[in-house]
């Protein structure tokens, strides 16, 4: 396959199995760059967001090479913005040629107590893993555009039901895209024995848009799944931003009922009590994560989200 001319830059996952099905993800970021000074930084991570904590690296974990050979990754910690915690990850010496760095993923633990927060964190759900990159994949900083390569390595010994879905398209082959690198930590990562609707994607992602979750979903969920299929070409006509696809990511948890928005998807979290929200209820959900989707708004002065033109948005396109 030819790639554009952009430097590369590629995400290799690699899905570990046990007797309860996906359980961990390998990770391995390559980097076609030129070179790093020492104690530059080079990623931004997340370590708390949307009172969500980030994955727990610690700098042990982080297998790092150039064309030098071994790289010693440091995190240096950023000043807090509000709850917000971030950190830096940088190279104790000056870096030649391509970087790759390979570590480990594992679920969040998750139980009754656990707090609601923003829909980022991996997750297992009846046998399956999902989550946003913003939760396990550092961002890098940089304004350039890549070429983005997405591959997962599905092992020859996983379940025949394994899928493995990117916001950006299904399958083992290798998903390309030309953009900025900030796609592949805000966009969602799936793989598992995903059910979805319709329930083959076609072999040209362009303006397909389709639903994936695992296990059976509650009536009210299974019987309006189809409500964003209809959604979407008209929100992407709205905002003149057709030929994309566009994926609706649904995950069971013990507690907790509502969604966060991704580029290209959405994560919309339920549990068992969301088979009582009403049909109405649900619509409006929908709508309201696909317009995040499209337009990123910043909250008004009070900290609240813009809803008037959420709202305004949801009833216009319910007349169409």
């Amino acid at each position: 396959m030819q790639l554009p001319s952009h430097p590369l830059y590629s995400l290799q996952l690699t899905p570990r199995f046990d007797a309860d099905g996906a359980s961990s993800l390998a990770v391995l970021l390559r980097l076609q760059l030129p070179s790093f000074k020492a104690q530059e930084p080079v990623f931004i991570f997340n370590t708390f967001y949307g009172n969500v904590s980030g994955h727990p690296f610690k700098e042990k974990d982080i297998r790092s090479t150039d064309d030098e050979g071994p790289l010693h990754v440091r995190f240096q910690d950023l000043p807090s913005q509000g709850r917000d915690k971030k950190q830096h990850w940088l190279f104790t010496r000056k870096t030649r040629g391509n970087i790759i760095l390979q570590f480990d993923v594992f679920p969040r633990k998750v139980d009754i107590r656990t707090p609601l927060g923003a829909r980022i964190d991996l997750r297992r759900d009846q046998g399956g893993l999902h989550g946003s990159g913003s939760w396990f994949l550092p961002q890098l900083i940089s304004d350039q555009v890549f070429t983005i390569v997405v591959k997962w390595n599905v092992p020859a010994d996983a379940p025949e039901s394994t899928r493995c879905v990117w916001s950006y398209g299904e399958g083992t082959k290798p998903l390309v895209r030309v953009d900025h690198s900030r796609i592949i930590r805000d966009t969602v990562y799936m793989v598992g024995p995903v059910r979805s609707f319709p329930e083959v994607s076609p072999g040209d992602d362009g303006a397909f848009s389709a639903c994936y979750w695992f296990g059976s979903l509650p009536p009210n969920l299974d019987r309006l799944k189809a409500y964003n299929n209809a959604l979407f070409p008209k929100m992407a006509a709205f905002f003149e931003s057709s030929g994309k696809p566009y994926r609706i990511f649904l995950r069971k948890s013990i507690i907790g009922f509502g969604g966060t928005g991704f580029d290209a998807s959405y994560m919309l979290e339920y549990d068992d009590r969301s088979s009582d929200v009403t049909d109405d209820a649900l619509i409006k959900l929908f709508t309201h994560e696909m317009v995040h989707s499209f337009a990123a708004l910043d909250p008004e002065e009070d900290g609240h989200e813009n809803e008037w033109f959420i709202e305004g948005i949801f009833h216009l396109l319910r007349l169409q």
